[in-house]
């Protein structure tokens, strides 16, 4: 094989695979979008390509979803292969061992609990996420005057990595003052634009979060002074994702 090629296409637009001639080529049909179908005759489709595939001395790997993949499973049911996802914590210890440079103190990043214990159930992605947050505060702490100590470093982590939640809350618990609140978020999220835009912004600023808020919990705006408090409290109990 001398090269690795998506097959381009539009989610449920027509394959033909039979049109694929580029030798010795790894193809890779990326089927997984949520709104992907199957019509009968995909799977007889496969392997009716094994043949000219073979030819080229190429082969194709079609990646979908499960649920997607049912409706034609039964047509080419020795040709799946099932992908179980990799685990959170030999992806973390992957990414950082092929750093460069190479990560300061590595194993007490791949033994500390506070980082391993976010990893538990997560997936390869976000396994990924926490390497790059974990590589730039070290790549960061290697070059400043006053190198923060290993604790210190990982809380700065976790806190990154969870969005700076726990920051958020208590910020919002010292200014209690929302209308002042709001003017310090719209100021520090629109750096450098006019002085109205930043007064607009901060105004409905509360009517933008209160939009995202189920029906029953509508009194709970950003304009109420404890509301935002509650809200980023219950968030953190829960785990809910802050985007």
């Amino acid at each position: 094989m001398k090269t690795v090629r998506q097959v381009r296409r539009e989610p449920n637009e027509r394959v033909d695979l039979e049109g694929l001639k580029d030798e010795d080529t790894g193809w890779i049909l990326d089927l997984r979008d949520e709104e992907e179908t199957l019509k009968p005759g995909f799977g007889l489709h496969l392997r009716e390509v094994e043949g000219h595939l073979r030819q080229t001395r190429s082969f194709i790997v079609v990646v979908t979803q499960p649920h997607t993949w049912t409706s034609v499973a039964s047509e080419a049911t020795e040709l799946q292969h099932p992908l179980t996802p990799a685990d959170a914590l030999d992806v973390l210890r992957e990414q950082l061992t092929h750093h460069e440079p190479p990560v300061d103190e590595l194993k007490k990043w791949l033994g500390s609990g506070e980082i391993t214990g976010h990893l538990t159930h997560a997936t390869p992605a976000e396994a990924v996420r926490w390497a790059r947050i974990i590589s730039a505060a070290v790549d960061l702490n290697r070059s400043t005057i006053e190198p923060k100590p290993f604790d210190e470093l990982v809380e700065s982590v976790v806190q990154s990595a969870r969005n700076w939640r726990r920051e958020l809350c208590a910020w919002h618990t010292r200014n209690t003052d929302s209308a002042h609140r709001n003017y310090l978020l719209a100021a520090a999220a629109l750096d450098g634009v006019p002085a109205e835009t930043i007064y607009d912004a901060h105004s409905t600023l509360g009517v933008r979060v209160c939009r995202g808020v189920s029906v029953e919990h509508r009194h709970l705006s950003v304009s109420d002074a404890g509301g935002v408090t509650w809200w980023l409290a219950l968030m953190d109990c829960a785990h809910l994702a802050l985007t």
